[in-house]
């Protein structure tokens, strides 16, 4: 079977009279040839499936357990994505998750920088974080640039906040980024 678009699969067994649960998995299709560079490499135990994890299209959920979101130990994350061309760039999303009990905090800011030619980048925006440092619930923030531009490359650095605030019970150690996806919307 060739698959041509996103396409969920489900099977099951069936062996005389006994059927077994159906299982389902999501085969996405990735309608880009890009190239992510990361400067700063994910932790070995959470590398989401490896260097193009941030734009496989696959989003986390809430357990970073479950593979989709890549952890950065005590560093920030910086990646610099290639469309392979000059693009017309619309709207630039970087996931995140924010579950402080284990330690992951979501980026302090994310900085979004562009660059025609790979080496000279301008910064296009600084993306401060909404959830309070001290907040316990579990949750996905979503840093969002609006701001339309044109470039072949895009540098993204998610910042932390360094060591673990001391009314934390891990104070003093370091923090925690999980990143799961970066979303890039192109102009029609």
């Amino acid at each position: 079977m060739v698959l041509n678009e996103t396409t969920d699969v489900l099977a099951r067994a069936v062996v005389a009279s006994d059927t077994s649960v159906t299982v389902g998995h999501r085969v996405l299709r990735v309608d880009h040839n890009w190239t992510l560079t990361l400067d700063t490499p994910p932790d070995n135990q959470y590398t989401a499936g490896g260097d193009q994890a941030l734009i496989d299209g696959l989003q986390g959920g809430a357990d970073f357990r479950t593979g989709e979101w890549q952890g950065f130990w005590g560093e920030n994350c910086v990646a610099i994505l290639d469309l392979g061309q000059t693009e017309s760039v619309r709207r630039v999303t970087v996931r995140a998750l924010q579950d402080i009990k284990p330690w992951i905090w979501a980026p302090r800011r994310v900085l979004l920088s562009t660059s025609t030619d790979g080496r000279d980048f301008d910064l296009v925006a600084a993306l401060p974080c909404s959830l309070a440092e001290d907040d316990t619930n579990v949750q996905i923030e979503e840093f969002v640039c609006d701001v339309p531009f044109e470039a072949q490359y895009l540098r993204v650095e998610a910042e932390g906040y360094g060591p673990i605030p001391e009314w934390h019970l891990g104070r003093g150690n370091d923090r925690w980024i999980f990143l799961d996806e970066l979303v890039v919307g192109l102009a029609e």
